[in-house]
C-alpha cells in the first residue's frame, strides 16, 4: 500500500516563493513509484538528540538511517551530569540506546573535544580514543573521522589548515575497524576548496571506498533561488571519481535562517525536494541524510538560531500547538511529508 503524509499549511508563516513552491502548498504530496524509489538512495536522519528516534513523529518517517556528531574522546568521558563533555558523554548513550530500539542504524561522526583540551588530537591520542569508543559502543560500526575538517565554525576546527592529520585519523579509524564502515572525508560543501585535493594527496595510494559530504550550500543557493544546479555536489563528483560512493550526510532546509529569516512551509518543502533530487546527479550517491528532525527548542539564547527541522521546536517550556513566535509548537511541517514520501523530487538545473 502506498503510504501517503497529508500536512497542513499554515499561511501566515509563507513567505513569497517561485511557483514549484505554490503548486507544493497546492497539492497533496505523493510517494515516488516503486521504480524510481528502487534507484534513489536511501534516506536518514542527522540529529544528534538522543530523543528524535523516541519522539512521536519518528515512526511516520519511514528511515532506518541516524547520524550523531560527537567529541573524539566521548568514550573516555565519563558518564556524569554537570559538565558539557559529560552530559554530551549521558546523550550519546541515550542517542545509541534509543537508535537501538528504534531498529535504526547509527553513524557517527567525530569531532573536537568538549574538555579542556580542544586541540587536534595527535594521532596516538586519537587512536586511544577510538578504541575506547568501539569497546563502549559495539553497535555502532558506520562511522566519519572528523566533522568538516574543512570548515571553520566560529573559529573552533582545529583542523582547517591540517588536511593531513585529518587523512591520518581515516587511517587510524579503519586500522582499528577492519569490519566498520568508515568513510573519508567527511567534507563542508565549498565547490573549488583545495582541502580535498590536500586530503586526497595525504592519503596516498590508499583509495577510500565511500566518502562523506555535506551540501548545505547547495540546498541554501537552491531556496533563495541564486543557483539551482548544486556546485557543491558536483565539484564533489567532480574531485572523486571511479566507484567510490558518495553519502550526502548533512543537508538540510531552512524553515527559519540564522539571520532570523522565516522561510515558512512552501520554501521549505520545495527545497527538501531539491535535496532528494541531488541523488540524480549520480548513482554513486547512495545515501542522503536530512538535517535535522527537530530542533527540540525555540530561543536562540538556548539553541541552535537556524531552524531546518522537519518538525516545529517543541520547547520544554511550551505546551505543544502552542505558539513560539514564528510557528506552532511540534507542528509537522509541510517538508515532513516531502521526506516521509520520498517525493516529489525536484532535479537540480543544468
Amino acid at each position: 500500500m502506498t503510504r501517503r503524509i497529508w500536512v497542513a499549511y499554515f499561511p501566515a508563516y509563507l513567505r513569497p516563493v517561485r511557483s514549484l513552491a505554490l503548486a507544493l502548498a497546492a497539492v497533496a504530496l505523493l510517494a515516488p513509484s516503486p521504480s524510481a524509489a528502487s534507484a534513489a538512495p536511501r534516506i536518514g536522519i542527522a540529529d544528534s538528540d538522543s530523543s528524535t528516534f523516541a519522539d512521536p513523529n519518528w515512526p511516520g518517517l519511514g528511515v532506518r538511517l541516524g547520524r550523531a556528531v560527537v567529541p573524539y574522546d566521548v568514550a573516555l568521558t565519563r558518564p556524569v551530569a554537570g559538565t558539557p563533555a559529560g552530559n554530551r558523554r549521558l546523550e550519546l548513550d541515550a542517542w545509541v540506546a534509543n537508535a537501538q530500539r528504534a531498529g535504526v542504524e547509527p553513524m557517527v561522526a567525530f569531532q573536537a573535544s568538549l574538555g579542556p583540551n580542544q586541540a587536534a588530537p595527535s594521532p596516538t591520542r586519537y587512536r586511544r580514543a577510538i578504541r575506547a569508543f568501539l569497546g563502549t559502543y559495539p553497535t555502532v560500526r558506520t562511522l566519519a573521522p572528523w566533522n568538516e575538517p574543512n570548515f571553520r565554525s566560529g573559529g573552533t576546527n582545529p583542523l582547517v589548515h591540517k588536511p593531513r592529520l585529518a587523512a591520518s585519523y581515516y587511517r587510524v579509524l579503519r586500522g582499528a575497524c577492519a569490519r566498520c564502515t568508515v568513510a573519508a572525508g567527511e567534507l563542508a560543501g565549498i565547490p573549488g576548496n583545495r582541502y580535498l585535493a590536500s586530503y586526497r594527496r595525504a592519503l596516498g595510494s590508499l583509495h577510500p571506498r565511500l566518502w562523506t559530504v555535506h551540501v548545505h550550500a547547495d540546498a541554501n543557493h537552491f531556496q533563495d533561488g541564486s543557483d539551482t544546479s548544486a556546485p557543491a555536489t558536483r565539484f564533489f563528483l567532480g574531485q572523486i571519481r571511479g566507484r567510490s560512493k558518495i553519502w550526502i550526510d548533512e543537508v538540510g532546509a531552512y524553515y527559519r535562517d540564522e539571520d532570523g529569516r522565516v522561510w515558512g512551509d512552501a520554501s521549505q518543502a520545495q527545497t527538501a525536494s531539491f535535496i532528494l533530487g541531488l541523488g540524480a546527479l549520480s548513482r554513486r550517491i547512495a545515501r542522503i541524510y536530512y538535517y535535522n528532525l527537530s530542533n527540540e527548542c525555540s530561543d536562540p539564547a538556548r539553541c541552535a538560531v537556524q531552524d531546518r527541522g522537519l518538525v516545529a521546536p517543541k520547547p520544554f517550556d511550551v505546551s505543544p500547538g502552542a505558539s513560539i513566535g514564528y510557528d506552532l509548537a511540534g507542528r509537522m511541517r509541510a517538508a515532513y511529508a516531502v521526506i516521509a514520501n520520498r517525493g516529489p523530487v525536484t532535479r537540480p538545473t543544468g
